[in-house]
């Protein structure tokens, strides 16, 4: 059936061509699954409908040959009871009933052999589609690597551009010696400027207990008196 051939075509032979002529393979491909997609929506009905007229035929068969054994039925009766007319006439529906199993059975079989002609077409036709989109992801997963790939040469990041990057971090070494000489100073002049001052305050302690000798001695010499 020509749905079946075209959706093989699609994908087999104009797929290529199809997407050399795309600027984006990607989009390209979506189009053609998609075209894929509408094929196999249209070969399942056509499938169906050709299923139903083999289930149609069938039934017309059964029903012809129930009809042969129901007008022998007849006939013998017709002639048990002697009525000869009434036989010739069962007779007569009973060769059409068999003419028309002659006709019923050959075109049931044809649609048997086709149907399953068919419905192996559309599993080849659903293979090819996953196939499409398996082949889709994989493209779009290419795709975007190319696309990072691009933009890095075009616009690499300031992490990659490496005499910036050793510049910023001697900058920010030199600031941070910095803050740590400064601190160590500050320290040092701290436990200066404490170790002075206790300095100073051991003398006024060792000036307050001399004074306080000088009067007690003071004290003692006027007590005697």
């Amino acid at each position: 059936m020509n749905f079946f051939s075209r959706v093989r075509t699609i994908f087999k032979a104009n797929v290529n061509a199809t997407l050399d002529s795309l600027e984006d393979p990607v989009k390209g491909l979506e189009v053609i699954i998609e075209d894929m997609r509408r094929e196999i929506s249209s070969a399942k009905k056509k499938v169906a409908s050709s299923i139903a007229q083999e289930k149609c035929l069938k039934i017309e068969l059964e029903e012809a040959r129930a009809a042969v054994g129901k007008w022998e039925e007849k006939a013998a009766t017709a002639v048990k009871s002697e009525r000869d007319d009434l036989a010739k006439d069962a007779l007569k529906e009973r060769g059409k009933a068999q003419k028309k199993i002659t006709l019923l059975e050959p075109q049931c079989e044809h649609f048997q052999q086709e149907n399953a002609r068919l419905k192996n077409e559309l599993k080849l036709m659903e293979d090819h589609y996953e196939e499409a989109l398996a082949r889709k992801e994989e493209m779009v997963a290419k795709a975007k690597v190319a696309d990072a790939r691009s933009s890095m040469v075009k616009n690499p990041p300031s992490s990659l551009r490496s005499e910036e990057n050793q510049a910023a971090f001697s900058r920010a070494e030199r600031k941070i010696r910095q803050k740590e000489a400064e601190a160590q100073a500050a320290k040092e002049i701290s436990d200066a400027t404490r170790c002075s001052s206790e300095k100073f305050d051991e003398l006024d302690r060792l000036q307050r207990e001399s004074d306080i000798d000088e009067e007690l001695a003071k004290l003692k010499a006027k007590v005697k008196q």
